[in-house]
């Protein structure tokens, strides 16, 4: 089917990647239709669970929905590790092969040959998978556990860290959606060439120095969605944020620690023929461009220390905006340069005193 199958010339000019997935669409809804047209005309198997299930959702709909993600689950890979080790300060006694050797952790010597005896060993567990929900959708799952114990000069302290849930989700294909006016089959239909949206969530908690009377634990939670897309002019795109919450208690005094990033970057390159030759510096037989690289962020830190019993303190931190955008050019083999602007706003949210940034770059590359 694929050797009579002719495709639109223009798909020539897409990445491969592309091109495939586009070939692999059209191919698919040539095979539906000569199944419908066999239907029709009584040849074909009969859709037995069309006539079964009648309108609406039947059990097989249920069933492939619930158990088809189950059943595209890749191996979970697990990794453990144990590491012990011990230190002893101004020895005076032999040293057995089996400690040279770390085959041994311990030395069976008297108090009285050493000045110091330090213990410590880590435990960590590391748990991964992933699964296709869907054609376009992915979902990777992790899951990390360390242990940690350590005897120093008679005192002892544990440590405690999970990462869960650590989970990322990807979704391709969305310059199909009708809702950006793709679903078309021109190769231009819709407004991008590629496009897709990557969503990861992770939840940390840490304890550090655990004793009989001391127990300071710490969490941490991060969501950070990233769309990139690509328009049929080449220009690229990336939109990221990031939102995160960090809490952390020392001796019943709570910190709260709040951030928001949000990014934005922008790159493409044209041809420079038509405005070099308006500045005279176009010669022919040359292919000059420009590439543009725009890079705007924001950020908004905000922290705050709250003391059972006292008053609360005044938050801390800073909003701040910055755009930066460069134009860098390749006239000739033996010219270059670059043109970059920059500006930056930044307001302390404790003082409330803003401050501005505005700087100019210009280079120029000459190769003899």
């Amino acid at each position: 089917v694929q050797e009579n199958t002719e495709f639109p010339v223009e798909w020539a000019d897409l990445p491969p990647d592309e091109r495939a997935r586009r070939e692999e669409e059209l191919l698919l809804e040539q095979a539906e239709q000569r199944m419908a047209e066999e239907r029709d005309r009584g040849t074909g198997l009969p859709d037995v669970a069309e006539e079964d299930s009648g309108p609406g959702f039947s059990l097989t709909t249920v069933y492939n929905v619930v158990f088809d993600p189950l059943r595209k689950i890749k191996p979970v890979k697990i990794t453990f590790s144990d590491d012990r080790s011990s230190s002893y300060g101004r020895l005076y006694a032999d040293i057995p092969m089996w400690y040279k050797t770390a085959f041994k952790t311990e030395l069976d010597v008297p108090d009285s040959t050493y000045m110091s005896h330090g213990l410590q060993s880590r435990q960590s567990l590391n748990l991964s998978t992933s699964t296709q929900l869907a054609r376009t959708i992915s979902l990777d799952v992790k899951y990390n556990q360390k242990l940690s114990d350590r005897v120093q000069a008679g005192s002892s302290s544990r440590g405690y860290q999970q990462d869960w849930p650590d989970a990322s989700l990807a979704l391709s294909g969305l310059e199909k959606w009708r809702i950006f006016g793709g679903g078309g089959k021109e190769v231009d239909s819709g407004w991008f060439r590629s496009s897709n949206i990557n969503v990861s969530y992770k939840h940390s908690k840490t304890v550090n120095n655990i004793t009989a009377i001391s127990y300071n634990p710490s969490t941490s939670t991060t969501f950070s969605p990233r769309w990139s897309f690509t328009f049929h002019s080449g220009l690229n795109a990336t939109l990221t944020t990031t939102i995160g919450n960090d809490e952390a208690q020392n001796n019943g005094v709570l910190t709260k620690n709040s951030k928001m990033r949000i990014g934005l970057q922008v790159r493409h390159q044209f041809k420079a023929q038509a405005f070099l030759a308006r500045m005279g510096l176009y010669r022919p037989g040359s292919n000059p461009s420009i590439t543009m690289d725009v890079d705007i962020s924001y950020s908004n830190d905000k922290s705050e220390r709250i003391n059972p019993g006292s008053l609360a303190s005044t938050p801390t931190g800073q909003n701040r905006l910055g755009v930066n955008p460069r134009f860098s050019y390749q006239v000739t083999r033996n010219l270059s340069g670059a043109l970059t602007f920059t500006f930056g706003r930044s307001k302390d949210l404790a003082t409330n005193l803003t401050s501005t940034s505005l700087g100019l770059g210009v280079e120029a590359t000459f190769v003899f």
